[in-house]
């Protein structure tokens, strides 16, 4: 009888087991046919994307050069993040001092609109929200994009620029053909092998493709195309420029007030967030940071970062103790800037706050994702996107985490993880020591090794 309840109880296990394979081998094939008809439809939809663009090519009008020696009516097609926007400050700035009297139109991002809202170097904004991301968006990105141009950009511009050297993922080209300027100036889709695939055909729809391979800064690279638009000038101020209301600094002098913050106090900002979970440094080492800096410097940590980041920023804050104080939700991004006006020292991830930090002139120590020895065109390399302007320090893995090669590429926090606390604070303490020496010069960024970033 025992025998027998055994050898049932052996069958019921073996059934079960086997159900269970059979499960996880259904679940296996539904998750390879979602992905094979993932595949499919995306490259369906490259297909007729380059359909699409060979015959917007051959329209009539479509001439592939235009010579407009002094433009009047400029168009600025600027879909980028908020880092990006902030990096573009020294292009509008130097175009407006090139054309003095040309008709200048900025489009731009819902997320970027804020930073460029109030820019005295241009006569209008206009806001341009992309569809979706998704297969079906390769084809209903560009077509909003025609619908928006022929309805809202179509003023007669002479010339149509798109300051952007990497992927056009917003589709500022297809707005810049169908504002129907004679000129129409972007970098070509021949300077990196992904933008080639992605953005294959894109040249077609210009009259000047600007092919540049050369590792550059964002902000060079923006600069050096306003050459292609407005001819080569005299040695162009590089510097970045935020514009802030008085309202702005306002509101943020009240709200420190309110929390018992003396603007006086010495304060450094603590930048938790980013736009990628795998730049992100962990919260318990920014709250390490934080404990340290009020141990050794007196400083007040300040902690900024996006509406995700709330909860990771009360555990910080809630880990320094009284010398922390969570401003995440708090405040508009150029409440934020306004902020930073006030801090002495940024410390955090590469983003948009991270950009903003420099473009109101204060230092920063950058954690960055990306390796040393990292293809120094990615979109991490610090080579591209690393504070400009500004004395900074840039802690970078030693080398890639397995299996990442030319960049991170991991969906959560992975080869950042190789960077310390304990040289963080080296760095912080080196910074912090270069700006109190009498007649210091300006600093350039250094990653860990103590080399120029790439």
């Amino acid at each position: 009888m025992e025998r027998e309840c055994a050898d049932t109880e052996q069958e019921e296990k073996l059934r079960t087991s086997r159900q269970s394979r059979t499960k996880r081998a259904a679940l296996q094939l539904t998750r390879d046919w979602r992905a094979v008809v993932r595949l499919v439809a995306g490259r369906l939809a490259l297909r007729l994307r380059a359909v699409l663009l060979i015959a917007l090519a051959r329209r009539p009008g479509h001439e592939r050069s235009h010579s407009v020696k002094q433009p009047r009516r400029v168009l600025i097609l600027k879909l980028d993040e908020i880092g990006d926007a902030v990096l573009a400050t020294p292009f509008l700035r130097e175009l407006r001092r090139a054309l003095p009297e040309a008709w200048v139109v900025l489009v731009t991002s819902p997320a970027a609109h804020p930073i460029l809202e109030l820019c005295p170097y241009v006569d209008r904004i206009v806001q341009f929200r992309r569809r979706p991301r998704g297969s079906s968006a390769f084809l209903t990105g560009p077509l909003a994009a025609m619908r928006f141009g022929r309805t809202t950009l179509r003023k007669g511009f002479d010339v149509a620029v798109i300051p952007r050297w990497y992927l056009d993922e917003h589709e500022a080209t297809f707005l810049a053909y169908a504002s129907h300027a004679r000129r129409r100036v972007g970098y070509s889709e021949k300077v990196s092998e992904a933008k080639a695939i992605r953005n294959r055909g894109y040249d077609r729809l210009l009259t000047e493709a600007v092919e540049d391979r050369q590792p550059r800064h964002e902000v060079e690279y923006d600069l050096a195309l306003l050459a292609h638009v407005a001819g080569d000038r005299q040695a162009p101020d590089a510097s970045l420029e935020l514009w802030l209301s008085d309202s702005d600094r306002g509101v943020v002098s009240t709200l420190l007030r309110r929390h018992g913050v003396d603007p006086a106090e010495p304060l450094v900002a603590l930048g938790i967030g980013a736009g990628h979970p795998k730049r992100s440094w962990p919260g318990d080492r920014f709250a390490a940071i934080g404990a340290w800096m009020r141990e050794q410097y007196g400083m007040r940590a300040l902690i900024l970062g996006g509406p995700d980041e709330a909860d990771e920023a009360s555990r910080v804050a809630a880990d320094v103790g009284s010398a922390a104080l969570s401003l995440v939700g708090a405040t508009t991004l150029r409440e934020s800037a306004a902020v930073l006006e006030h801090c002495r020292l940024f410390v955090g991830n590469d983003s948009g706050l991270m950009h903003l930090a420099a473009g109101v002139g204060v230092p920063v120590v950058e954690l960055t994702c990306h390796w040393v020895g990292g293809d120094r065109l990615h979109a991490n390399s610090p080579i591209r996107f690393g504070p400009w302007g500004v004395p900074s320090r840039i802690l970078r893995p030693a080398s890639a985490c397995a299996p990442c090669r030319d960049g991170c590429e991991a969906s959560e926090p992975h080869c950042i993880l190789q960077v310390g606390v304990e040289e963080v604070c080296q760095a912080v303490a080196s910074l912090l020591a270069d700006e109190e020496r009498p007649g210091r010069s300006s600093l350039t960024a250094v990653d860990r090794h103590g080399a120029p970033p790439g």
